[in-house]
């Protein structure tokens, strides 16, 4: 076992999550789908048994455990973004590795409330099972509804139960801490009055480009390549001799059945199905009054559109949303849309972040990919397992060659292993001439070892996560040296003009900010002067992107540093040369309750997160947390074949 004493932010994401429960995922029409890290459901779901991964507190966390979240997980990030991403891809993000912190968050937890003597009254535990709407009959609790799920996720009751009893204690334990916690309004109000307040004003920008620079003589260039020699050196180059192994180079000798393809499909019949999406429409007003309006007037005839453009001043708003699956939709809101027809109104529908009026635009049902449009993905992806399950015979025969005192060439040639000879290659893995080498084979992990090892030494079989074997030898290395004059003149006088010009440009605006007075006088300034323009800025807010408009974040902030009717105290570099701001209007901020409530959520969700990271320290400094490193490598290496 390892020590790992550190701090985890998988494991603060998890606390965060589960303090904070489920929020709104609608906030002004933009929607985000989310899903809880340790949430009860993966629990019930984590099966007990198999070799110890960590321990914490001297309670093991089984590799069983962290497969089972991991595939959670997995499954939940499918759902998200498609069946594209494959398992090893999976662990190629890191999803196993938060799988284990979940794990290790979960048992901190409880270590925490085992010494606090935290417990659950039975009758309590009880009641929740009970009323647990998956486990109702025709007339209540059904006990065999509840057998037949116990067995479902190979649980026994008891284990349930204990399982149930740890949930609901960590709960209360985490509720206990975050649940006092309140934002005054007044810092929303100011956070919010900050972020939205808007001002207008111009630029005065004097281009690089288009100052006209005398052509650099040898003494100008030679000192600006002196200044920047680490900026033209020749990098260090070297030949080397690699054999790489990779499933799909094995893919050829691998047969994969027709019914070994249509069982594959059978079994995972849920990955080919896509569930039902709605479109929606929707009206979003601050208060109630206001939608019952604009719902009125729906149901007279009116389109939302109309009804949007009718009721601006009310502060109505009209957005598109989807397609969204069931589950997409804050919980307010599920019911109501899921349940109306296609071009149906909903009732009116309140959520924290305002009153809801919703139209479904469009039902598309349930598909199945039929199996002869996904039969040969399919069999790749069979093909694909089968020969990684063969690589590392291959990959042994290779070792034993090498062992034998085989040249890395010749043990190549002899297994039917491609043998790359790669001629002056950098550490980016291009040749002189840019060019990229065996870009489909060697990554950065591979040429980071490569430029660590010495010449003419045969390097260890090393193996890469995601699951390629490698093996070469440096053959020549030609170290990394100064260019001269010679062979980079061009891009030195490219350089040095381009640096000159800004300069010029900078001291050019400079010497026109002592002339400025106020916004107007920007105007008289720039007039009859060659290569430069007038920008006008915003209305902006302090966030928005200034590279819309040819700026860049000083410029702005420079707008948002003076006073209106002034300019301010310093000439801004910007991406075109330099510039002059000047302020001309402030707009302030008209905070809507939207906005305000979303706000709250945030800074609240901000402070529970602070706690949450004391509370973790506090833990990871009180209990033992270890990590076996060698069966995590294991196990994610066999969970990325």
């Amino acid at each position: 076992m390892q020590r790992n004493h550190g701090g985890s932010s998988s494991m603060l994401d998890a606390l965060r999550t589960h303090a904070t429960g489920p929020v709104a995922k609608v906030l002004f029409g933009i929607l985000v789908v989310s899903f809880a890290i340790w949430g009860i459901g993966d629990i019930f779901r984590a099966p007990h048994g198999g070799g110890s991964l960590a321990r914490v507190d001297g309670t093991d966390i089984t590799a069983r455990e962290v497969t089972n979240e991991f595939e959670n997980r997995w499954r939940q990030l499918q759902q998200q973004f498609g069946n594209n991403l494959d398992r090893r891809a999976a662990v190629s993000l890191g999803l196993m590795n938060e799988a284990l912190e979940a794990a290790i968050a979960r048992r901190l937890v409880d270590a925490h409330a085992h010494d606090l003597k935290l417990t659950v009254a039975d009758e309590t535990i009880a009641a929740q099972i009970r009323d647990n709407p998956s486990f109702q009959g025709t007339s209540g609790f059904d006990r065999q509804t509840f057998q037949m799920f116990l067995r479902s996720i190979g649980l026994s009751e008891q284990d349930y139960v204990a399982a149930l009893r740890a949930e609901m204690i960590r709960d209360r334990l985490i509720d206990a801490m975050t649940g006092p916690l309140a934002v005054p309004g007044t810092l929303v109000r100011k956070l919010v009055e900050y972020r939205q307040e808007q001002r207008r004003g111009k630029a005065l920008v004097v281009n690089a480009g288009d100052i006209q620079v005398e052509a650099p003589g040898e003494e100008a260039l030679q000192a600006y390549l002196d200044e920047h020699v680490k900026d033209y050196e020749a990098p260090e180059y070297r030949d080397v001799t690699l054999l790489v192994l990779r499933p799909e180079d094995l893919l050829n000798e691998i047969e994969v059945s027709d019914a070994d393809v249509r069982a594959a499909y059978d079994s995972r019949a849920a990955q080919y199905k896509k569930p039902e999406q709605r479109k929606l429409e929707q009206l979003l007003a601050n208060d109630e009054a206001t939608i019952r309006r604009a719902a009125e007037m729906v149901a007279s005839g009116q389109s939302f559109a109309a009804v949007a453009e009718a009721l601006k001043g009310a502060g109505v708003e009209r957005s598109e949303l989807g397609p969204l699956a069931e589950g997409d939709l804050p919980e307010a809101l599920e019911q109501p849309v899921w349940s109306l027809p296609e071009g149906g109104v909903s009732q009116p529908v309140q959520t924290p972040f305002g009153w809801h009026l919703v139209r479904v635009t469009q039902i598309r049902p349930e598909e199945t990919q039929p199996f002869d449009a996904v039969k040969d993905e399919i069999r790749r992806e069979l093909a694909l397992e089968r020969a990684s399950n063969q690589l590392p015979d291959l990959a042994t025969k290779l070792d034993d060659e090498i062992a034998a005192g085989t040249p890395i060439d010749e043990a190549g040639r002899k297994l039917g292993i491609e043998v790359l000879k790669l001629q002056k290659i950098d550490r980016t893995g291009h040749s002189p001439a840019k060019e990229r080498l065996a870009a489909d084979r060697l990554t950065g992990e591979m040429l980071n070892t490569i430029f660590a090892a010495r010449q003419g030494e045969t390097s260890l079989l090393e193996q890469t996560p995601d699951g390629r074997y490698y093996m070469y030898r440096v053959d020549a290395v030609e170290p990394a040296r100064p260019r001269t004059l010679a062979e980079v003149r061009d891009e030195v006088a490219k350089a040095w003009t381009a640096t000159e010009q800004r300069k010029r440009a900078r001291a050019k605006a400079e010497e026109l900010s002592k002339q400025a007075t106020s916004p107007a006088s920007l105007d008289q300034l720039a007039q009859g002067e060659k290569g430069v323009e007038i920008v006008a800025i915003g209305p902006v807010i302090r966030s928005d992107d200034a590279a819309l408009l040819g700026l860049n974040g000083d410029a702005v902030h420079a707008l948002f540093a003076t006073e209106p009717g002034k300019v301010a105290g310093s000439v801004v570099d910007v991406p075109k040369g330099s510039a002059i701001v000047a302020t001309e209007e402030i707009v302030p901020a008209k905070p809507e309750p939207a906005l305000l409530n979303a706000t709250e959520t945030l800074v609240l969700n901000a402070m529970r997160g602070e706690l949450l990271q004391a509370y973790e320290a506090a833990l990871r400094k009180r209990y033992s947390v270890s990590i076996d490193q060698q069966a995590l490598a294991k196990l994610m290496e066999q969970q990325a074949q």
